[in-house]
């Protein structure tokens, strides 16, 4: 082998330069490689050869050692037209590569730079700069510079670690969720090869289905928002100075490099910053941002003060924009973390009047204002009811935040003057606890419920999805040309995922999508659920494939037609919202046959409260082995914060059969 660089086998870094010899040399450069004989000293290459005119034209006169390539000989145009021409799109940005930066542009690149440094000085320098040359200021360079002076991505991070409690509790519960998650797998893994190993005898299965500058402190000009002052109540911290070796004339001399500085603001400074900002933003456009309020609002929370950052929020509604979660979270965590309840709770019906959804982390929010604050009793067993509704496996903070809340004199006040069987103070019992298959927890004595959607929500969900799919797929018609289908063929209570099903185990080197597994699962639901309609589904393209050509496939997919039991999506859709539409159109008693962990980007767009509880109580898992299939349905009950018939909680951690128990 030739070692890098070589002639016979040069770097792409290279290429270029040898065919700029060759070309001196009066060579035109071959598109591949050629090699130089050591012996003759002559070249050789493809492309170079001698030429001869066609008849009537004068013979060129060459020296006897070396006749004149053809490529010599042809015109500037011609030789133009035979070298290798550079894409479009890259001619076009080498001329935008030419064109001189004009001082918008420069402003532009200054303060997207600061906001992925998260360096808020740098931006409020290139503002200062900008305004004192009288350079426009886009809207959206105002949402920039506000979100940096708001503390940018860790705006948060300081009211948040006034809350967060770790508990040696929360870690044990943890500890447990993660070994419960590890034998799962191990099951799971045998499984796979069960699989595999009774499937013509092959390998293994590996996978189921388908799967500037900085600025100094000098840069900031006297006056301006967010100017240290003269005390130097802005701490400058300096990067330390490199220092390199370069010729100049002497050997050894050393050229110091600048040392770069970055100022660092304190957070009154930078609100002070931002609100001149935004008052400025204000007399330039009266169009309202939504982002600007946020930052405002968000200024406001780190500063401690919650009924300015609910202010903040309240004048952008009034001012037009359209209301997003974000804007109502500084001032929920600030009153958590001052422990006004009431206020928090306040902020979370305003959320709600604006049709928007809480998540997990506002929840945990509001337990978390409950137990630094005096909420009623009847206020958080009401959240603790939402709680069950709309979340289902809780991160470690929720847990936390809930041990937190009934380990508080808040819960202790609460109970009191109820039945806490003489206990007293520190009534309620905390410790990790499991449930059985049945649904039986292991220390509280209570049997958790099987809870699924109530009957508003069936409509609300599937409506949703159909109206993503009308936005996101690339043909909409087809989609409702399925809608329609599916009134006319309709109501159907099992889906099959076709794909998922024909390709579990096949993932190996004789695998292929198996038509036999599928009408495995057609057979058995016949049997197991006979009253239930079945609805197979496959990717257009699914359907003529050699499998579909074989005598199995070309038997079932005809069947299936006859009876109005298999749907074909078309060619450019996501076969996904169909088989999703479907499933939740089935209704409280529909099935959904599918290994999918559906952890998709597309599953990630629909509704938290409706899709996660709807997968827990509606999605049927199935394995193959030596034995035939084996449908795996859901269990009893719902994973899910509930409350018991005896007055106890239980709060699942986000994986395993760990929970968090609390009990009188």
């Amino acid at each position: 082998m030739q070692a890098s660089g070589g002639i016979g086998n040069p770097p792409a870094a290279k290429r270029h330069k040898i065919g700029e010899t060759e070309a001196a040399n009066g060579h035109t450069p071959c598109s591949g490689f050629y090699s130089h004989s050591g012996t003759s000293g002559t070249n050789t290459c493809p492309h170079v050869t001698q030429h001869q005119h066609s008849q009537g034209t004068q013979e060129l006169q060459v020296s006897s050692q070396q006749q004149l390539p053809e490529q010599l000989q042809q015109s500037p145009k011609q030789l133009k037209q035979q070298l290798p021409q550079q894409p479009k799109q890259q001619q076009q940005q080498k001329a935008k590569k030419q064109r001189p930066i004009t001082p918008a542009h420069q402003l532009l690149i200054d303060i997207q730079t600061a906001a992925k440094t998260q360096d808020p000085a740098a931006g409020i320098t290139a503002y200062n700069r900008a305004v004192a040359d009288g350079i426009n200021v886009d809207l959206s360079l105002y949402s920039v510079l506000l979100y940096l002076c708001s503390g940018g991505d860790e705006w948060e991070q300081s009211l948040h670690q006034q809350l967060v409690e770790t508990t040696p509790l929360v870690e044990s519960i943890l500890q447990q969720a993660a070994a419960d998650v590890a034998q799962a797998e191990a099951a799971t893994a045998v499984a796979e090869d069960s699989a595999a190993l009774s499937s013509n005898n092959g390998p293994p299965a590996k996978a189921n289905g388908e799967q500037g500058s900085t600025p100094t402190a000098a840069d900031l000009p006297s006056g301006s928002p967010g100017t240290p002052d003269a005390t130097g109540s802005a701490n400058t911290t300096a990067v330390d100075a490199v220092t390199t070796a370069s010729e100049s004339g002497q050997e050894g001399t050393k050229t110091p490099v600048a040392t770069a500085v970055i100022v660092k603001m304190s957070p009154a400074e930078l609100h002070q910053a931002g609100r001149s900002i935004f008052d400025q933003m204000q007399k330039q456009s009266t169009k309202p941002l939504e982002l600007a309020y946020t930052a405002l609002a968000r200024m406001a929370a780190t500063a401690g003060d919650g009924d300015a950052a609910l202010e903040a929020t309240i004048r952008g509604l009034t001012a037009g924009v359209t209301p997003k979660l974000r804007g109502f979270v500084p001032a929920l965590l600030a009153y958590a973390v001052a422990g006004e309840s009431e206020k928090a709770f306040q902020v979370a019906e305003l959320i709600q009047e604006q049709k928007l959804d809480l998540t997990e982390s506002e929840f945990a929010l509001l337990l978390q204002a409950c137990a630094r604050g005096a909420a009623s009793w009847q206020s958080v067993k009401a959240l603790l009811s939402r709680m069950t509704k709309e979340l289902t496996r809780l991160q470690p903070e929720t847990l936390a935040a809930a041990e937190q809340y009934f380990r508080s004199d808040a819960a202790l006040a609460a109970v009191e003057g109820n039945d806490s069987k003489g206990r007293g103070r520190g009534c309620w019992v905390l410790e990790p606890c499991t449930v059985s298959d049945t649904g039986q927890t292991s220390n509280c004595g209570g049997q958790l419920q099987a809870l699924d959607l109530e009957d508003e929500e069936w409509d609300q969900f599937a409506n949703g999805i159909a109206q993503l799919a009308a936005q996101r797929e690339r043909k909409p018609k087809d989609f409702k040309l399925f809608q329609a289908w599916l009134e006319q063929h309709g109501p159907v209570q099992a889906l099959i995922d076709g794909a998922n099903v024909a390709l579990y185990g096949q993932n190996w080197e004789r695998g292929a999508f198996n038509f036999g597994q599928i009408k495995g699962v057609m057979d058995q639901l016949g049997r197991t659920h006979p009253n239930l309609h079945p609805l197979m589904m496959l990717h257009v393209g699914r359907t003529k494939g050699p499998a579909a050509e074989c005598k199995t496939g070309k038997t079932l997919l005809a069947s299936l037609k006859k009876r109005h039991a298999f749907y074909a999506t078309p060619t450019g859709s996501n076969d996904d919202w169909y088989w999703m539409y479907a499933a939740v159109k089935a209704g409280p008693k529909g099935l959904l046959i599918s290994n999918d962990e559906m952890r998709d980007h597309m599953f990630q767009l629909l509704a938290p409260r409706f899709f996660h509880k709807w997968k827990q109580r509606h999605q049927v898992k199935f394995t193959f082995d030596e034995s035939g299939l084996h449908l795996h349905h859901p269990a009893v009950y719902t994973v899910c914060a509930q409350g018991l018939a005896n007055g106890s909680y239980v709060f699942p951690a986000a994986q395993g059969n760990a929970w968090l128990s609390a009990r009188l």
